[in-house]
């Protein structure tokens, strides 16, 4: 009779649990979706996915903002490692491989997003007038992209980049670990296949992670050391550890700085 009375309760509770969500959930879909139209983006009815900001503003991307290029023409054994150091132009938002599928498409590509249409603009002026290789096969660059991508204005991806320096008491945590551990909660794989470990001074150990993109990946992944080391097996050494965003490579701001060999200190 009891558990009988059980049910019924948490039946009871249910619909206004469901309600208290839902009266969260969908304005916020409701006016996601005001904006997309009011942005021209055109919705599918049957669509359930997500709409955020990212794909809100991007519909609106006119030909001179674009920022994503297309590379094809890529040694089919190339990695993204590979790809990503034939580029110098400035930072990278986002980047992938696109795998070769013969016979149609006997090469390698590569989708990269930088932060301003200059950096995307210079790239594929330097492959056409001054050519880029990768294995000793010359490859083609191409502006726009299909996926468009526009101009990031001022804001908080100007202090955000696909790199991060973590560190920690020498010995806590090695570099495989922390991938694995972080990898747990972020999809990723480090450019190179493997993070770095630096000695630094002070018995401190500096774990350099590069990613291949700021948008999913190296931005979660700071987030969730943040918010879920302390509750790991490490935990009670987080007061010890901080995490800060690395130089990205490609931005010639940065490819010979100080900064870039990474021989900061940490800043407890």
């Amino acid at each position: 009779m009891a558990h009988t009375h059980l049910q019924e309760s948490r039946a009871s509770s249910h619909p206004e649990k469901l309600k208290e969500a839902s009266d969260k959930v969908f304005p916020e879909m409701a006016r996601k979706a005001r904006e997309a139209r009011e942005a021209g983006l055109q919705l599918n009815p049957k669509y359930k996915g997500d709409l955020n900001g990212y794909y809100i503003r991007n519909s609106s991307c006119l030909p001179h903002e674009y920022i994503a290029v297309f590379v094809k023409g890529i040694h089919i054994d190339a990695t993204i490692e590979e790809i990503l150091d034939v580029v110098e132009e400035g930072k990278v938002f986002s980047s992938s491989r696109v795998l070769e599928s013969l016979p149609r498409f006997p090469h390698a590509a590569s989708n990269i997003t930088f932060m301003s249409t200059q950096a995307a603009s210079t790239f594929m002026f330097r492959s056409i007038y001054d050519g880029i290789w990768i294995r000793g096969q010359r490859i083609e660059v191409l502006l726009p992209n299909k996926n468009m991508v526009k101009e990031f204005e001022h804001g908080d991806e100007d202090e955000q980049f696909r790199v991060l320096n973590i560190y920690l008491p020498s010995g806590l945590v090695s570099e495989a670990e922390m991938v694995k551990w972080l990898q747990g909660f972020v999809t990723f794989q480090p450019v190179g296949g493997r993070a770095k470990e630096w000695n630094v001074s002070q018995g401190m150990t500096m774990i350099v992670i590069t990613f291949t993109s700021i948008l999913g990946q190296s931005r979660m992944a700071k987030c969730t050391f943040e918010h879920e080391f302390v509750l790991s097996l490490w935990g009670r050494y987080s007061r010890h550890c901080c995490i800060e965003w690395g130089a990205d490579p490609c931005d010639p701001a940065n490819r010979y700085s100080p900064r870039w060999y990474s021989n900061l200190l940490p800043r407890m």
